[in-house]
């Protein structure tokens, strides 16, 4: 079903692109109306009916205290917004309703890179301080899990102790994180190459770098955009909602960068919160058995620089050749088990937990015997157990093991159906 409809979407965007440029129309007000006009035309046409959902322009996000955020271009809320007296088509609407905002330019540059970053950085002193809704505690959960490879319950808490001081703060940035609107840049034009898009972010963030005699706050990863539209080029967050990033090194690699289908990326940005907020099924995501391919472009850690603490950014930089492969989309596959790892993951799927000293005792039922240090590792890589002091855990909420003739174990979260979908598609092979 996505797929459909981004592929309608993306073919809409350009044929009534071409009609707006051929009205030769030279305002720039008004240039900036029709491409806001086209955007929302696109996210009506995206969007689930009988949700409730609205869409408002040039409107404002009004905090409890009465204070209003800059003005956004579009506002994808749930409900209906506040009429602004004597103004035509505006709107207050409160944090609690907002799903997504998006800022549009119909001609992306630094300048403004920066403008609607600044715009979009507002929507974070709008925010509710109240409790955590129920939707955000589970994509919370859902984006730590699957980047940190770490639950964030301890021990039946919140959790306390951590890795690094890089993910502690991911806790908090990811924590915050679910509870806030996407936020998207749509530029229809602008930068001639994914290189040139990666080059003109990388020359503003050097703008507004700190030195210790000169700190600029409102530069860390979770002041940046989840998604920067380009024409056919975007960079986007690597924060697991939906797009994930691991740890490498110790450090996050949080934004990514792509030159295809962006339109694709929008729908699953927003989708995303939709599912989570309204528990939409999981079939509107289609089959799920493709993973997008985007390229590395920041990787981000904490720093103690002159006794200031802060996050440091390091540029991956990568060729205009690389950069111009067409990088496709990859067949997802669940995690291929040894027989040891296959034994002690079945037992953790019936019975949640298993102390690390009784891992050898387990094995010997099978005749198996592992060095504990390089098997717990093994297991951790794995992505669906973690360690949680002197005790084995899942890491997923229905992981499942199967064996596929002739090649072997595997397992994977099925929650969302997934890997029986995979399954299917195996034996049917095996069939043929």
């Amino acid at each position: 079903m996505i797929n459909t409809i981004a592929e309608l979407l993306e073919r809409i965007k350009e044929e009534e692109k071409k009609r707006i440029d051929l009205l030769n129309i030279t305002h720039r007000p008004t240039i900036g109306n029709t491409y806001e006009g086209l955007t929302e035309a696109l996210l009506n046409k995206a969007i689930f009916k009988d949700l409730n959902l609205n869409i408002v322009t040039n409107s404002f996000i009004k905090a409890d205290d009465g204070t209003r955020s800059d003005e956004m271009d579009i506002i994808l809320i749930e409900g209906n917004g506040e009429p602004i007296p004597y103004t035509k088509d505006q709107f207050d609407v409160s944090f609690k309703q907002v799903i997504a905002v998006i800022q549009v330019k119909k001609r992306l540059t630094k300048n403004e890179i920066s403008s609607s970053y600044e715009n979009l950085r507002n929507i974070l002193d709008k925010s509710d301080n109240g409790p955590m809704p129920s939707f955000a505690a589970r994509l919370f959960r859902d984006s730590y899990r699957g980047i940190c490879k770490q639950d964030v319950i301890q021990s039946g808490k919140e959790r306390t102790t951590f890795e690094s001081s890089t993910t502690e703060l991911m806790y908090h940035i990811l924590k915050v994180e679910s509870t806030l609107p996407a936020r998207i840049v749509f530029g229809y034009e602008g930068y001639k190459s994914e290189y040139a898009l990666r080059e003109g972010f990388v020359k503003f963030l050097a703008d507004n770098k700190s030195e210790p005699e000169s700190l600029k706050h409102g530069f860390g990863p979770l002041n940046f955009p989840n998604l920067i539209i380009n024409g056919n080029y975007s960079l986007l967050k690597g924060d697991g909602m939906p797009y994930g990033s691991q740890m490498l090194d110790g450090q996050w690699a949080f934004y990514l960068s792509s030159s295809e289908a962006p339109i694709l990326k929008f729908l699953e940005i927003i989708w995303t919160q939709l599912s989570y907020r309204f528990e939409l099924p999981v079939e509107i995501f289609g089959e799920d058995l493709d993973t997008e391919g985007t390229n590395l472009f920041l990787k981000a850690n904490i720093v103690n620089v002159g006794g200031f603490r802060g996050w440091n950014y390091e540029y991956v930089a990568l060729s205009k050749k690389t950069l111009e492969k067409n990088i496709g989309n990859q067949k997802w596959e669940p995690v291929k088990l040894s027989t040891e790892e296959n034994h002690v993951i079945s037992y953790l799927c019936k019975y949640d937990k298993l102390r690390i000293d009784q891992v050898n005792q387990k094995l010997n039922i099978i005749g198996k015997e592992v060095d504990l240090i390089e098997f717990i590792e093994s297991l951790i890589k794995t992505g669906l157990v973690y360690q949680n002091g002197e005790e084995l855990k899942l890491l997923t909420d229905q992981c499942q093991v199967v064996c596929i003739p002739g090649r072997g174990f595997y397992a994977a979260d099925n929650k969302t159906g997934r890997l029986s979908r995979w399954v299917d598609i195996q034996m049917n092979k095996l069939k043929d």
